[in-house]
Parts: C-alpha cells; sequence; structure tokens
C-alpha cells in the first residue's frame, strides 16, 4: 500500500480502542491493567487507562511498546504491535516480533524504589519517613492500591502513599487487602463498609497516637 492510503486515521486513537478491545476480551478490568501497567514502569492509575482506551494519551513508542507488555502479560500470550493498530492500513508496516509475557520474578527493593521515582533506598525512606527495609513492602503495596485505597485516604485527609505507609505498618499491606481479607471472598456492601469505617477508624488512632 501507499502511505498516501492510510490519511484520515488518527494514530493516537486507534491504539488505545484496540487496547480496551483487548482488554475487555481476556476479562482484564482497569484497576488490574493499572496495576501491571505501574510494574511496567508507566504511573496510571485506572482513570490514566481510560484515558489511554479514550485516545487522550499521545501513543509514543515506548508507551505503546510498555502497553503490549502489560497486555502480553495479563492475557498471557504474545501482542503485537500491528494488533494495536488494527483498523489503520499502515498496521502492515510494523510487523516484526511480537512482544512475549514477560517473567514475574521478584523486582529488587532498588528496581521498585527506581519505577517509582526516587533514585534510590535512602531517599525514598527520607521522603516516606520509614526505614530503609520497609520501602519496598510500602511501595509494593502501593502499587496494588485501587479505588478503596483513594476513598479511605481521602475520608482521612492523606495521600494514597501516606495511608499505605501506614496500612504496611499496621497490616502488612494496603487498605483494599486488609478490607477484603477480613470481609472475606463473597462479602455484601453492608459488610464490606462495615470492615472499612473499623479499618479506617485503626488507621486514624495510629494518627492520632504519632
Amino acid at each position: 500500500m501507499k502511505l498516501a492510503d492510510a490519511q484520515g486515521y488518527d494514530p493516537a486513537k486507534l491504539p488505545g480502542s484496540n487496547v480496551r478491545r483487548l482488554r475487555l476480551e481476556a476479562g482484564v478490568t482497569l484497576a488490574d491493567f493499572a496495576k501491571e501497567a505501574k510494574r511496567q514502569g508507566l504511573k496510571w492509575g485506572p482513570g490514566r487507562v481510560s484515558d489511554l482506551e479514550g485516545g487522550r494519551v499521545e501513543a509514543k513508542l515506548d508507551t505503546l511498546l510498555a502497553v503490549a507488555q502489560v497486555l502480553a502479560n495479563l492475557t498471557g500470550r504474545p501482542v503485537t504491535l500491528p494488533e494495536l493498530f488494527e483498523g489503520d492500513p499502515r498496521a502492515e508496516f510494523l510487523g516484526g516480533e511480537p512482544v512475549q509475557p514477560s517473567e514475574q520474578t521478584d523486582a529488587t527493593p532498588t528496581e521498585v524504589v527506581r519505577r517509582n521515582g526516587w533514585p534510590d533506598l535512602a531517599s525514598a525512606a527520607a521522603e516516606l519517613g520509614v526505614t530503609e527495609d520497609q520501602v519496598a513492602p510500602v511501595l509494593l503495596a502501593y502499587e496494588e492500591t485501587g479505588l478503596v485505597d483513594q476513598r479511605a485516604a481521602k475520608a482521612l485527609g492523606l495521600s494514597v502513599l501516606e495511608l499505605t505507609c501506614h496500612t504496611v505498618a499496621l497490616w502488612g499491606h494496603n487498605f483494599e487487602a486488609e478490607r477484603d481479607r477480613l470481609a472475606g471472598p463473597n462479602a455484601h456492601a453492608a459488610r464490606q463498609g462495615e470492615v472499612t469505617r473499623q479499618l479506617r477508624q485503626q488507621v486514624q488512632d495510629r494518627l492520632d497516637h504519632n
């Protein structure tokens, strides 16, 4: 084909719509996509994933490669860049090797710190107000946070990261994980709300005593 034949396609919106299609086909939620995106170096929450799918995120190559890795890891199959541009005649020019699912190996504390924006453990520990040994558990728990943590943090007047520092000290993981553990896997909304209030009070008690 000639490049002139491909005029009229929006290179920002087409990948987003295909990401949404592939995500939904795999039964992956926005929250789960965002968690895996953080592991791949994209500091995204569910809202940013939605922006990508709506064509509101610039489709840079580095971003697309990271997104392909996210999809490969979540679906467990290779993902090609042409899949992200399906429907665009220019996709045939991309070709090449697919992005393979990566092994989910444990990252080192330094790797966890760097992908969250700090140069080293000491800098992260100083800013978070925790020991260097506590930095990686806090940031790993933070990477798993979602809407439940955001709402709890807002109710307590904290940032999500500040809340996570407290919840890791109290329970060893984030707010949502502790709520789900106590409420049970099939808890109804009333039970979840009851547990949420109890946990918020525990965090508030800790704040009051610090």
